[in-house]
């Protein structure tokens, strides 16, 4: 990746009031994002590769003091926080400061907010500083590539009375963010761009803890007829149920012709769809959300195939998973994708490949365990076959794990030899689930993927389970990559026997006989035994590694 030197930047200097409204920095700043619903606190940055360092400006509507800082769980403690304003003579002031409690945060004896411009008009304060990210200062908060970041803000309308005296917030707030993994140049959507709803029309979500629906909605005839390029997938969450849409995942059918199939634009559980229909769910996957999560726009060269004559593209399925955990009645719901598309052919034609652990009852996660790693692996045997002697480009990665992950990276290996990781997150939030562009990574023939994904049970007194409920887990990880290729799937599992010497030397003798058949993780009894296990360090990193070095099952499936 890149070395991160311990910088002081000494240089100081405030600009000229001169005034920057929202469009100026819009044009001087590469990013933007909006911190509050009310407009009123926008932060634009550029990421100054070259030093490291991060170049910022807040447009705060106060003429008072604002506050922007880093925590590290979007609450005040332990947050690395730059306070700034300009006086009544015009003079400029920025501290940085550590809030130790909730309380004024104290003066941090290192500066490493680095002040580098001001103004003041029209109700609104601009305040333009750099930092370093990494500062060699305990007292700050490291940014790290990939990373998610909780931000924290706040403003007063008045000035401090002195540099140590600072009245309360009036408004305050956080936001998650991801600072890395945006789109620097962002497409404009042309005139000939349409778009296409794939939704659930009043779905009836039952009373239940974990649900997963399926849609099957039929493709416009002029799109199954000369091919599209999908340029943005967007997200539509129904207002009414959004607090219970966990996921989203929509698959394009690919070589099945469904006309007229009984299922068509019927909602029932996946668990319950057609014989027919089930390959579907195998399928290239070209919408994914998570809760938190973005609309995904392609870059400029870069769009999705679908449809044409040389292809059986007749249906897509939608697959929602909700959260009700109440077990509340009466929910509806119509949420789904929005398909932007045109008829204009991109230079590069894209696909997306899911990679990691499959998901079965074998991926198994003790309790108390403050972190836990599993591994999922996409094999050389796989990608020699399928992958084009040029090579494929990854250009974007969405990274899912449920409520227990807590941090994942999609490493690249190539002859053996490990090269930098395609994307990263340390701090995984999985109420912040986005897609994020990475630098262009060139994935060969041959090349492997093993995706590592922590997970944290400390409070947790139950053994946790890979699977679809939101308090199973998954190992997942969507890459986004160009020219497109005839896999959609590249995963693997544990054998069943891997665990077997492990349940020899951990779980008491007279509850062998729980784990003698290769589904018995998948039943009461076996999640009975683990949960009252006497639990050791030992037996922790013992079943860790089974997950890590047992043979796998390779998962490679071609379309």
């Amino acid at each position: 990746m890149f070395s991160v030197l311990c910088l002081s930047f000494a240089t100081l200097f405030i600009a000229q009031a001169n005034g920057h409204t929202h469009d100026d920095l819009s044009r001087q700043y590469t990013y933007s994002v909006q911190l509050d619903s009310q407009r009123n606190y926008t932060m634009f940055y550029s990421y100054v590769k070259e030093l490291s360092i991060l170049r910022i400006a807040v447009l705060v509507q106060t003429t008072g003091w604002g506050g922007l800082g880093i925590s590290p769980t979007g609450q005040m403690p332990g947050s690395d926080v730059a306070i700034g304003w300009l006086d009544s003579s015009g003079k400029t002031f920025l501290q940085d400061r550590y809030a130790f409690a909730r309380t004024t945060p104290r003066f941090d004896a290192s500066q490493d907010w680095k002040l580098k411009g001001s103004s003041e008009e029209g109700g609104f304060t601009t305040l333009r500083f750099e930092r370093a990210l990494e500062t060699c200062d305990e007292e700050d908060i490291a940014i790290n590539f990939g990373d998610t970041i909780n931000l924290i803000y706040s403003y007063h309308s008045e000035d401090p009375m002195d540099n140590e005296f600072f009245l309360q917030h009036q408004f305050q707030g956080s936001k998650i963010i991801n600072l890395f993994g945006r789109l620097e140049n962002p497409r404009n959507l042309s005139r000939d761009v349409q778009f296409l709803d794939i939704i659930n029309l009043n779905a009836s979500v039952p009373a239940t803890d974990t649900t997963y629906l399926c849609t099957l909605r039929e493709i416009p005839k002029v799109i199954q007829n000369r091919t599209h390029y999908i340029v943005k997938v967007a997200i539509q969450i129904s207002p009414e149920s959004a607090r219970h849409v966990h996921h989203a995942i929509l698959y394009l059918c690919e070589g099945i012709d469904l006309t007229g199939h009984p299922s068509v634009n019927t909602t029932i559980n996946c668990d319950g769809i057609a014989q027919e229909v089930l390959p579907c769910q195998i399928s290239l996957p070209i919408g994914v959300w998570g809760i938190g999560g973005n609309d995904f726009v392609y870059p400029e060269e870069v769009a999705l195939p679908i449809g044409g004559s040389d292809k059986i593209h007749t249906h897509m399925l939608l697959e929602m998973h909700y959260d009700n955990p109440q077990e509340l009645s009466g929910i509806v719901d119509s949420s789904g994708f929005r398909l932007y598309y045109t008829d204009q052919a991109p230079e590069n034609y894209a696909g997306v490949l899911l990679a990691g652990r499959s998901v079965s009852r074998f991926l198994v996660i003790p309790p108390k365990a403050e972190q836990y790693v599993v591994f999922g692996y996409c094999y050389s045997n796989c990608t020699a076959n399928h992958i084009p002697e040029e090579g494929i480009t990854i250009f974007a990665n969405f990274l899912h794990s449920h409520l227990a992950g807590v941090g994942l990276i999609l490493r690249h290996v190539r002859n053996g030899v490990e090269l930098n990781p395609i994307d990263v997150n340390h701090n995984y939030d999985s109420d912040f689930q986005q897609t994020s562009y990475v630098p262009n990574v060139k994935f060969l023939p041959g090349d492997e993927l093993i995706l590592e994904c922590t997970y944290n049970t400390k409070d947790r007194n139950f053994t946790t389970f890979g699977g679809e409920g939101t308090y199973d887990e998954m190992c997942l990880s969507f890459l986004y990559y160009y020219p497109a290729i005839p896999i959609p799937y590249c995963l693997s599992a544990t054998h069943s026997s891997a665990f077997q010497d492990w349940v020899e030397a951990y779980v008491p003798s007279d509850h062998h006989n729980v784990f003698e058949v290769a589904a018995a993780f998948n039943t009461t009894d076996a999640r009975l035994v683990l949960d009252y296990l006497n639990w050791s360090n030992e037996s922790y990193r013992m079943l860790e590694d089974v997950g890590r070095n047992a043979d796998k099952l390779h998962i490679c499936i071609s379309t």
